[in-house]
């Protein structure tokens, strides 16, 4: 927050009802969301159009009128990165969300990552045997998982693990990742 003041870096600040709408929408090739939600308050292009500082170029959010109404139309960024958590994967990538407290929107997060062409990244507690997994734990298919992260612990360095089906969509066999570094590890 405190760069964000400083306006080192831009800040942007979006309903937090719309931002899933908005990766729902990016993961089906929609353009955006179209919503009232905002009208009239600092989302309002007519006050900040969500901006939190005068760095923020890009603008995310227009104002639009149809069907005799006016609406906020909120564009989606594209997103070409993201961090998820999940507890289990196996073999062939699938994360299940077993210990998770909630599954927020994790799914459309990585639809909306990988159909942009970006790298999904996933931290999970352990790596299970393919086929072990209980299939309504399974929140996130393999195919849309670039890379897996398991945390360091006092027995195991961090170490991450390949998806084979990923390493082949980027068109190599690519030998295992290296481990990711920490601070603790480095």
């Amino acid at each position: 927050m405190k760069l964000i003041v400083e306006n080192r870096v831009a800040g942007y600040n979006l309903p937090q009802g719309v931002m899933p709408q908005m990766f729902r929408a990016h993961a089906a090739k929609q353009p955006g969301v179209l919503t009232h939600v905002g009208l009239g308050t600092y989302m309002d292009p007519d006050q900040d159009g969500g901006r939190m500082n005068t760095r923020v170029c890009d603008a995310f959010v227009e104002r639009v009128h149809l069907a005799g109404k006016d609406w906020l139309f909120y564009r989606m960024p594209i997103p070409d990165i993201c961090f998820l958590r999940g507890t289990s994967v196996d073999e062939d990538g699938y994360i299940a969300m077993e210990h998770e407290a909630a599954t927020r929107e994790d799914l459309s997060i990585a639809q909306a990552v990988h159909n942009a062409g970006g790298t999904v990244i996933c931290q999970v507690k352990r790596q299970v045997k393919s086929g072990t997994l209980h299939p309504q734990m399974v929140k996130i298919p393999g195919f849309l998982v670039d890379h897996v992260v398991m945390p360091r612990t006092r027995c195991r360095p961090t170490r991450s693990i390949t998806i084979p089906r990923a390493a082949a969509r980027r068109g190599s066999p690519s030998p295992p990742s290296p481990p990711i570094r920490t601070p603790k590890s480095a």
